[in-house]
């Protein structure tokens, strides 16, 4: 080993780490190498934190010496011949390294990067269009831009009382376990199946409802707001909140990746509060991302106009179902003539149904879905006799003109990957 050898293996590698054990030496005999070819490299504290699922990675590094993205990907070794970074966020924090490991042989206070990148698997698409540049610059041909196209459908997941926190004993329910982890597996799985379900639609905005019971709980006492029912739950409120948030996220994350999303508070009767902090969160979180946005307005229903469809979205625990049509057009009145469409997505029942309502002529037709869950039963819904019906979410398409299409998300398809 030479001072030398050492600066050619660490300019090679970029790190410390991969420099040692490509040269099988240890970091303190490495480093004492480099700083005599008058390299003094900060200590090595890195982290690497990895989660890939499916098409979609995020990558978090913390170091002293890891700055940019660029670096954080090639410190996880990234392939992209197969991935791309999306988005990545840096943020920094003050740490003081004591008098043995600063490699001064005195306290030192640095300056800690934490990196965090998004990254998204290339497609066929992507890397043939990629390969196709590289073509055409080596034969020094100017290249024309592609057609954009726009298009115009909206997607909808009808994702309602996901009921994290609940706990349910299969052999006590007859429907099997449910759990934290179960929610969270079935919750993230039905968004990806989802946009996959629609990928053959060209999908130019992502509405997305956030809420009507997505938590079972809202406060540390484990019992419903209104009526202070007792619940089966799985740990604490906290933490609840904590796997609710993350899988929110990376379902929003895996939506923008494919259009731009708008996100819709929509309390629940389990959930009025912990599901409007959920929001705040989630729009203080993409604060800075153009392609989000947050409506955590306080009124509990909310109406959202796309070409000609009008469509009103409320949990359905409070409004009388047939009121509905009325509460549209008094609530929205230049959107209700502007429409020939009218829907209302609403929650609550955990089993779809679906009602048409033709009030007097100045009303007009309006559907009314209630929405199925994909969450299982717990006890006290068992001993009522709410059983049965298949679990299974829709996911809505509808373009500037009215319903295009909408697809049964099941279960136990989800269960089965």
């Amino acid at each position: 080993m030479t001072p030398e050898k050492a600066k050619e293996f660490y300019e090679e590698y970029g790190s410390i780490r991969k420099a040692c054990k490509a040269l099988s030496v240890p970091r303190t005999t490495f480093r004492r190498y480099l700083k005599k070819a008058g390299i003094n490299i900060k200590p090595d504290n890195t982290s690497l934190e990895t989660d890939f699922k499916g098409s979609v990675g995020t990558i978090t590094t913390k170091s002293l010496n890891i700055k940019t993205a660029e670096e954080a990907a090639k410190y996880a070794e990234v392939d992209f011949d197969k991935w791309y970074i999306d988005r990545s966020t840096v943020s920094t924090s003050e740490m003081t390294i004591g008098a043995k490991k600063s490699g001064t042989r005195k306290p030192e206070t640095y300056t800690n990067y934490h990196v965090k990148i998004w990254l998204q698997r290339k497609t066929e698409q992507d890397i043939s269009f990629e390969n196709l540049i590289e073509r055409l610059n080596t034969q020094s041909i100017e290249l024309s831009h592609r057609p954009t196209t726009k298009g115009d459908i909206m997607m909808v997941p009808g994702i309602v009382d996901h009921h994290f926190g609940m706990l349910a004993w299969g052999k006590e329910t007859g429907e099997g376990d449910y759990d934290l982890k179960i929610a969270e597996d079935l919750y993230v799985d039905a968004i990806n199946e989802s946009i996959d379900t629609l990928k053959e639609y060209e999908i130019a905005k992502i509405l997305f409802p956030v809420g009507s019971d997505l938590f079972h709980i809202n406060s540390p006492d484990n019992s419903t707001p209104k009526n202070n029912n007792l619940l089966d739950v799985d740990s604490r409120l906290i933490k609840v909140f904590e796997t609710g948030k993350w899988a929110v996220i990376k379902a929003i994350e895996r939506c923008r990746q494919v259009a731009p999303v708008k996100i819709v508070w929509i309390p629940g009767n389990h959930d009025p509060e912990t599901s409007y902090f959920l929001c705040q969160v989630i729009e203080a979180f993409f604060s800075n991302d153009k392609d989000v946005e947050v409506d955590v307005g306080p009124n509990s229903r909310k109406f959202e106009k796309w070409g000609a469809n009008l469509l009103g979205m409320t949990h359905g625990s409070e409004e009388p179902v047939k009121e509905l049509p009325r509460i549209m057009a008094d609530s929205c009145p230049q959107w209700w003539a502007e429409c020939h469409h009218k829907e209302w997505l609403i929650g609550h029942t955990h089993k779809k149904k679906e009602m048409t309502f033709t009030g007097v002529d100045s009303f007009g037709g309006t559907m009314v879905r209630i929405l199925p869950s994909l969450s299982k039963i717990d006890e006290w819904h068992y001993s009522k006799g709410y059983v049965g019906g298949e679990k299974s979410m829709e996911v809505f398409a509808y373009d500037k003109r009215g319903l295009k299409g909408y697809f049964p998300i099941y279960q136990r398809n989800l269960l089965d990957k």
